[in-house]
């Protein structure tokens, strides 16, 4: 075999073994950088809910009156996302301004057992995080989860007849319209930039399910709790 043909043949094999080593390269990045991250996100989301169900379970107790209010909802939610934004890193400097792309979504459903094993949302108040320690409520539509089986509610509830429970729905919203504090805009950025992935790109859902709308949700827990008593009731929390 002649010098060139040698180096050409040598110059094959590397070509060769670059081009496994490559999927081998990303797959290490993947499962080693990409999965822990997903799963710190899960587990930071999972986290809030149960902090949410245990803050609202005994912020109250020492009021003669203990039913929950929407300040008292609003302070659990500002404490129980310190995990995922400390310090101040919350905090929006200016209007239209969201630090990292997402921000706090955390919803509360009341929920009473029917007969026949159905249940009903009696309502369902939802709180937004946009602004800083400002939040903001929305009691959402409750019309199409009325006397339907409890996995229509959430695929892990389970409630007899008359019992009441409530599910916290903890997770980050996406929101497209805004600007990052540099200026870019929020939809120029990908969600996997966005939350720090290098090769995930993680699937966005918004409130209804539906895919790539302005404002996406990621990361959604839900916890189920039995409240203890005189904290809520069927009308909603003032």
């Amino acid at each position: 075999m002649t010098t060139i043909s040698r180096l050409f043949s040598r110059r094959g094999a590397i070509v060769i073994e670059f081009a496994f080593s490559i999927p081998v390269f990303m797959a290490l990045i993947y499962y080693l950088h990409d999965v822990p991250k997903l799963q710190r996100y899960q587990e930071q989301m999972d986290f809030v809910g149960q902090q949410v169900a245990q803050m609202l379970q005994n912020v109250s107790q020492r009021r003669t009156n203990k039913r929950i209010t929407q300040s008292d909802i609003a302070n659990v939610i500002r404490a129980a996302y310190l995990t995922v934004f400390p310090g101040v890193s919350m905090l929006a400097p200016q209007m239209e301004i969201i630090p990292f792309g997402f921000f706090v979504q955390c919803s509360l459903l009341y929920i009473e057992g029917e007969p026949n094993n159905k249940a009903s949302v009696k309502w369902r108040l939802v709180c937004y995080i946009t602004q800083g320690p400002f939040v903001s409520f929305i009691f959402k539509d409750i019309s199409g989860q009325q006397l339907v089986d409890p996995s229509v509610i959430s695929p892990s509830l389970t409630i007899k007849n008359g019992e009441v429970k409530i599910l916290i729905i903890s997770e980050l919203q996406y929101g497209k319209p805004f600007r990052f504090v540099d200026g870019r805009r929020c939809s120029d950025v990908s969600f996997r930039e966005a939350f720090g992935f290098l090769i995930h790109d993680p699937r966005p859902y918004d409130t209804n399910g539906n895919s790539h709308t302005n404002f996406c949700n990621f990361f959604t827990s839900h916890t189920i709790f039995a409240p203890v008593a005189g904290l809520f009731d069927d009308t909603r929390p003032q």
